[in-house]
């Protein structure tokens, strides 16, 4: 197991709770951005905090090292945030004040699934990038403790300032996911015609994949031609990991289900 630092910077996702911020615990907080977000099919508050430090001299030097701001996308709200310089045992927060039954669920990297109380699905996050001042990648692991999820950044080779961004989604429009879709006959077969709207060129993890499809499936899984979801959603997969800079995406029911890697040898086509 790769050995963390003793002092880990730690940014907060509280999304899932059974019990809201109190006034003490944001009051314990420096607001250092927040947003209100109103989705087709999540609303919710978001804010990043950071931690106060203890003493007068230690909190103007945190208020002055770290800054972060959000901004709404058409997909959701974008994050960004930088820390200039390294303040021992200082925690980052990203707080959702939504309604108490809402839990997050962590994929294999490190991306987020939302859900309400009753297991629907309504929103995601992209995983956290971190990078340092030259550029390299910072490993970040997400872990969730009493319903917060909280992403560890080993800085232990870091150059500061460190740069964060992550991508939060609560918009289920199809067309703002795909600026076309439709049914189409190839080669006497039947395919569905996805034209994404090109967030796919800049790389998305497999949280806001699954929430995008999504889209697809509430769009089209009412139509005769819709068959083998399975295979069509590996298919789908497969097109936004590696085929990106194609549009449109054709994904072929009739195309045998055999799992996402067998997916993946046959380029999406199997």
């Amino acid at each position: 197991m790769k050995k963390m630092l003793a002092t880990i910077l730690g940014i907060t996702m509280i999304f899932s709770t059974n019990m809201f911020v109190s006034a003490a615990e944001v009051e314990s907080q420096n607001i250092l951005a927040e947003y209100d977000y109103s989705g087709s099919k999540a609303n919710f508050q978001i804010a990043i905090l950071q931690e106060k430090a203890s003493n007068d001299l230690a909190r103007t030097a945190v208020y002055n090292t770290t800054t972060a701001k959000l901004v709404e996308t058409d997909l959701g709200v974008r994050g960004s945030i930088v820390i200039n310089d390294k303040i021992e045992n200082q925690h980052l927060d990203i707080i959702f004040t939504n309604s108490p039954g809402n839990w997050a669920q962590i994929e294999n990297d490190n991306s987020l699934i939302f859900f309400d109380g009753n297991s629907e699905m309504i929103g995601a996050a992209n995983t956290l990038i971190v990078k340092d001042a030259n550029n390299n990648l910072i490993d970040v692991n997400a872990r969730i403790t009493n319903n917060v999820v909280r992403y560890d950044i080993d800085d232990k080779n870091a150059v500061y300032p460190l740069y964060g961004d992550i991508e939060v989604y609560g918009n289920n429009d199809f067309s703002q996911w795909f600026s076309k879709g439709e049914w189409i006959t190839r080669d006497g077969k039947i395919s569905l015609s996805l034209t994404h709207t090109g967030w796919a060129y800049a790389g998305i993890a497999t949280g806001p994949i699954t929430w995008s499809w999504n889209t697809v499936v509430n769009k089209f899984s009412s139509s005769s031609n819709w068959s083998n979801a399975q295979g069509m959603q590996e298919q789908y997969q497969c097109h936004v990991n590696f085929a990106a800079a194609k549009n449109p995406w054709n994904l072929e029911p009739w195309r045998p289900a055999v799992g996402y890697i067998e997916t993946i040898k046959k380029e999406c086509n199997p």
